[in-house]
C-alpha cells in the first residue's frame, strides 16, 4: 500500500471527526477517503472528546480570580 497522507488542517480533521460521529458514512470509508488510518482517526476523536469535556465543565458563578503567576 502507498504512503498515506494526513489531513492538512485542524478544520479538515474536525470535519472528518464530525462525519464519523454523525455516522453518515462508516469510519472505515471516511478514513480511506481521507487517507488516514482508523487508529489515527480514533486518536483524534479521543482528543476532541477530551477538549469538549473541558469546555463544557460547569463553572462556578461569580468573579474569576487571577493567578499571580501567568501560566506558560
Amino acid at each position: 500500500m502507498g504512503k498515506q497522507t494526513k489531513l492538512s488542517s485542524p478544520q479538515e480533521r474536525l470535519e472528518l471527526i464530525l462525519l464519523g460521529i454523525g455516522r453518515q458514512q462508516t469510519v472505515e470509508h471516511l478514513c480511506k477517503q481521507a487517507g488516514v488510518s482508523r487508529e489515527l482517526f480514533y486518536r483524534w476523536m479521543k482528543l476532541v472528546q477530551a477538549a469538549a469535556l473541558r469546555v463544557l465543565e460547569a463553572k462556578l458563578p461569580g468573579p474569576k480570580t487571577l493567578s499571580p503567576f501567568p501560566e506558560k
